[in-house]
């Protein structure tokens, strides 16, 4: 396989950063005076499809707020529907640094993320060192299309100029592992920053 790769390409959440979606909810709930579990009945029982849709760049923050409100049956404020919902980053996944700038030595390397353009504002920022190594990084929000959706990868693909068999996909959610495998590439399936840097030197791509 190291002979054939050429790219590597990276999700973000849980692979280059750790997310902690239990933070969000926590915000929310002791903002809006609920238990936890009613937050979460609330979002579970209103479903995932205004999620996608301001991934992929079709809702306005707004928008996406005023649903948020629906869904758990409070109208909180603005400010604090983006606190809360800025509070899933957390530490970055040690290790994942160094393993992009020392794949950069001898691959082309990219991320590419499902997210929306309020988390948007805050992990270059927050994430600035980690991301440095990246030749570029694909947002769902900005390609108006979102992981596994067969168009997005086709995207990267078309960008890289590169066949599915010659990138390697890391990610950490087996449906979005699935889509790259569909378009060719070869995936490893990330559970932990120690298991990642495991397989890659396995491979001996560093």
């Amino acid at each position: 396989m190291k002979d054939q790769i050429k790219a590597v390409v990276f999700d973000l959440g849980n692979v280059v950063f750790h997310c902690h979606f239990e933070a969000v909810v926590d915000h929310w709930a002791e903002a809006a005076k609920l238990t936890r579990a009613q937050v979460l009945a609330g979002l579970e029982a209103y479903g995932d499809e205004f999620h996608e849709c301001f991934e992929r760049g079709e809702m306005e923050a707004e928008e996406f707020y005023a649903h948020l409100s629906k869904a758990i049956g409070c109208a909180l404020p603005h400010e604090e529907f983006e606190t809360g919902w800025n509070n899933i980053y957390g530490a970055p996944c040690e290790g994942v640094a160094d393993l992009i700038l020392s794949l950069k030595k001898n691959y082309r390397v990219l991320a590419l993320t499902n997210t929306n353009a309020v988390h948007a504002k805050v992990w270059p920022q927050r994430y600035e060192k980690e991301l440095a190594g990246f030749e570029r990084i694909f947002s769902s929000h900005e390609m108006r299309l979102r992981k596994p959706e067969p168009a997005i990868y086709a995207r990267v693909l078309e960008y890289l100029q590169l066949r599915g068999e010659q990138v390697l996909f890391l990610d950490d959610r087996e449906e979005n592992i699935a889509g790259a495998a569909r378009a060719g590439m070869r995936c490893i399936t990330v559970r932990s920053p120690e298991q990642l840097l495991r397989e890659v030197r396995s491979l001996g791509l560093v």
